[in-house]
């Protein structure tokens, strides 16, 4: 990395969250938070809150200039997206689809057994033995601060190696806005090289996640049909809701087994549950059990297949390719797959012959996510089948850990709790939320994004700069380097967030009348590699947390004591979060 101008400086972060940039001025209702796109019209990528449909992350070209109406209600956004990994919200691009397993007792992910997590299978994130000085080992327990301690050392951008792979780690929001900007058209993130291995020995098409260049592209195009919109997600409000109920009932099911009669024990492995059951429902079409009181066998093997799998993997990438032959790990990695890929592939065949039937029968065949991929012509069945699996693997992160976290900082906050209440009963008194529903509540919404501020559900990222240099702040970067985009430093920095480490929705509120650089949080992502899965996970955070503040009071368990966020690829809490759950009067 040489400087163009000859001069020493680092690259400042000379962000101060009210420089004059069109103002992220959202106020989780309306959707007019600016835009920062290549077009020039400085409109924010991050415009959750949707309702002019001004956000970027629908975009086709990377410009950001879809819109943003993700509360299903003026059918303004359009399909223009044809790129991305089809992950889950905010786990766009860089990260390596290990979503969480609920076999580990306190977070809901994959058992913690690694003491390194020295991931050097090419996803581009620090192992827990560089010694080059980037602080972003996995396995460090601080979530993020030694990154912030970082930045503070060298400013918004810094170099690190990791053996001969050097990378360039992004911590400012105009240096990432810069970036973003300038990607090609097909976006590189990190290699899946043991994923790919794997459908290379089965024969498996590639998914959203393994596929590159002009075939990940037409991939991503087909995938986002019956997705991207925001009119279209809007359509799954009612199996969602579905859903729901049996939370609560589970809730309620959990905390009488406790001594208080109030404490429910571990919540992220329960909302992983739940994020899992209504991800099946809404690409597999069909519910599968998750919440149920006996989960059926063959889902309890998926699901754990899918623990076992990314435990093996944290493995595997720390071991010579030589022991495959003489240590377990490889043999269950690939077992744990096939049965992940056997459960997928059979609700797809069972789809296929309750299409044939209805056809037989004349019947209309409806227009869910699943029957319209299997019957548009766009992707052959084994390209379905090779995309769900990687699908589900990303579709469960953002919902299970933010729905965590916002009943973690709303059960120590009780006066924000107590306002989102009031602002949820005077919406829905009495009745079920649809999505015109949740445009009016924007307490409700600036909550959510609050929640993915502080924790964003993947704390860093990466790109590979693939077709030519780049020029950041007159450094001169060459291609094929790897950047390191720091989600937990941009969106803890004091000079973005006064008071970063706190709990203030309102922040978020148009009333508010407080500006934030556009790219100083993006949990969902930029451009063509957006968040596949964004409206839907927004809907299914929005009618869950609704319901669930209408139902309950949520407090701390009294033995509770201080949760830290922790850096397993994806941002998980340090300890299990127990809560209690209080009925309403």
């Amino acid at each position: 990395m040489r400087r163009s101008d000859g001069d020493d400086g680092r690259s400042p972060d000379t962000d101060d969250g009210g420089d004059g940039r069109s103002p992220d001025t959202d106020d989780g209702g309306d959707g007019r938070s600016p835009d920062t796109d290549d077009g020039g019209d400085g409109r924010s990528p991050d415009t959750d809150d949707g309702g002019d449909g001004r956000s970027p992350d629908t975009d086709d070209g990377g410009d950001g200039r879809s819109p943003d109406t993700d509360d299903g209600g003026d059918g303004r956004s359009p399909d223009t997206d044809d790129g991305g990994d089809g992950r889950s919200p905010d786990t766009d691009d860089g990260g390596d689809g290990r979503s969480p397993d609920t076999d580990d007792g306190g977070d809901g992910r994959s058992p913690d057994t690694d003491d390194g997590d020295t991931d050097d299978g090419g996803d581009g994130r620090s192992p827990d033995t560089d010694d080059g000085g980037d602080g972003r080992s996995p396995d460090t327990d601080d979530g993020g601060d030694g990154l912030k301690n970082k930045k503070k050392k060298y400013g918004a951008m810094w170099a690190s190696r990791i053996g001969d792979q050097r990378m360039v780690n992004i911590a400012g929001p105009h240096l990432l806005e810069a970036l973003l900007k300038q990607e090609g058209k097909y976006p590189m993130r990190a290699h899946m090289n043991l994923w790919k291995e794997h459908r290379d020995l089965r024969g498996h098409s590639y998914g959203p996640l393994t596929e590159e260049g002009h075939k990940w592209q037409t991939l991503r195009s087909a995938l986002n049909q019956k997705m991207i919109k925001p009119t279209e997600a809007a359509h799954y409000a009612d199996p969602l809701n579905e859903i729901i109920p049996d939370l609560i009932n589970k809730i309620q099911e959990l905390r009488a087994k406790s001594p208080s009669g109030h404490t429910v024990q571990n919540v992220a492995g329960l909302m992983y549950k739940f994020a899992f059951e209504s991800i099946c429902s809404v690409i597999f079409e069909t519910r599968i059990g998750c919440l149920q009181k006996e989960i059926p066998e063959e889902t309890q093997k998926f699901i754990n297949s899918i623990g076992i799998m990314l435990e093996s993997q944290s493995v595997i990438e720390r071991l010579p390719r030589w022991t495959r032959d003489w240590m377990p790990y490889w043999g269950r990695f690939l077992e744990s797959w096939d049965i992940i890929f056997n459960y997928g592939t059979n609700l797809i065949n069972n789809k296929i012959k309750d299409i044939e039937g209805r056809l037989r029968r004349g019947e209309d065949l409806g227009g869910a996510y699943l029957t319209h991929l299997l019957t548009n012509g766009n992707l052959s069945v084994n390209e379905v089948c090779g995309a769900f699996p990687e699908m589900l693997q990303a579709g469960v992160d953002t919902t299970s850990n933010t729905l965590t976290w916002v009943l973690y900082e709303l059960a120590r906050n009780p006066e924000i709790q107590q306002s989102l209440y009031e602002e949820v009963i005077s919406v829905i008194p009495d009745h079920i939320p649809s999505t015109s529903d949740i445009s009016k509540m924007p307490l409700l919404k600036a909550v959510v994004k609050e929640t993915l501020r502080l924790y964003p559900v993947v704390p860093e990222n990466g790109r590979i700069r693939l077709e030519e240099d780049i020029v950041l702040d007159d450094y001169i970067i060459p291609q094929n380097t790897q950047f390191i985009l720091c989600h937990y430093v941009l969106s803890r920095d004091e000079a973005s967030f006064p008071e970063p480490d706190r709990f203030l929705p309102r922040r978020w509120l148009r009333s508010e009348g407080i500006k934030h650089h556009p790219f100083s949080s993006i949990p969902f992502g930029f451009g063509v590699r957006g968040c596949l899965g964004r409206r839907v996970a927004e809907l299914e955070m929005h009618l869950a947390l609704s319901q669930l503040i209408m139902k309950f009071q949520v407090r701390p368990d009294p033995d509770l004591g201080e949760v830290r966020a922790k850096n397993r690829v994806v941002l998980v809490s340090n300890k299990p979060i127990n809560l209690q759950f209080i009925d309403r009067q």
